[in-house]
């Protein structure tokens, strides 16, 4: 008795089951059908032509993550080939060793405020030259170094005077001079353009 009831409650669950299947899938086909008929009437569809699905949203299609794409058929303009800007006739241009005026000692020296100064901490150093921002008519030059002559600059004059210039000058053929010592600092030279000039012009 238990087993017929228990049957005939499935045989019910089950009907009720096939006739909501039934009427769900006759609404989606009269709902297809009702679109299609106002897409003829619109003129947007012709009578035989099928329906398209709709298109789904952007938030389906759409992965959440950033995922690079890579097409299918790449281009040329896809591949880059690196190209050389290297000009072989530029470098004869630049200046060699063997055509240098100055060897590679000579491009570095030193200020010594202080004299004298020890010939091994020139050799350490590495150096060609030093200046200590005066004019010396017998410089120390140990190991063979060179002295850089230096002449001060003022508003209304310079030091030191034009006679020990030309002595220093006769004594030390060859020797590099420089004229001002920094003319455009209040603290140290502080001479305007045109009287560097001027003192330039003379010297």
């Amino acid at each position: 008795m238990k087993t017929k009831k228990l049957l005939g409650v499935t045989f019910i669950l089950v009907g009720l089951g096939l006739v909501m299947w039934t009427g769900v899938a006759g609404w989606n086909r009269q709902a297809f059908s009702s679109v299609g008929l106002r897409e003829r009437e619109m003129g947007l569809s012709s009578p035989g032509t099928p329906l398209q699905a709709a298109t789904p949203p952007l938030w389906q299609t759409e992965p959440l993550i950033p995922t690079a794409r890579l097409s299918s058929s790449p281009t040329s303009s896809q591949t880059l080939s690196p190209t050389s800007t290297f000009k072989p006739e530029a470098m004869a241009l630049l200046p060699s060793a063997s055509t240098s005026i100055l060897t590679v000692k000579q491009r570095f020296g030193v200020g010594v405020p202080r004299l004298p100064i020890e010939a091994g901490v020139l050799e350490e150093l590495g150096v060609g030259w030093y200046l200590a921002w005066r004019v010396l008519e017998t410089p120390p030059r140990p190991g063979g170094i060179e002295f850089w002559q230096m002449i001060r600059v003022g508003k209304e004059a310079f030091h030191p005077d034009k006679a020990t210039i030309q002595r220093t000058a006769r004594g030390n053929p060859g020797a590099t001079w420089v004229i001002g010592n920094e003319p455009n600092v209040r603290w140290q030279d502080n001479v305007t353009p045109a009287r560097y000039a001027e003192w330039y012009h003379d010297l």
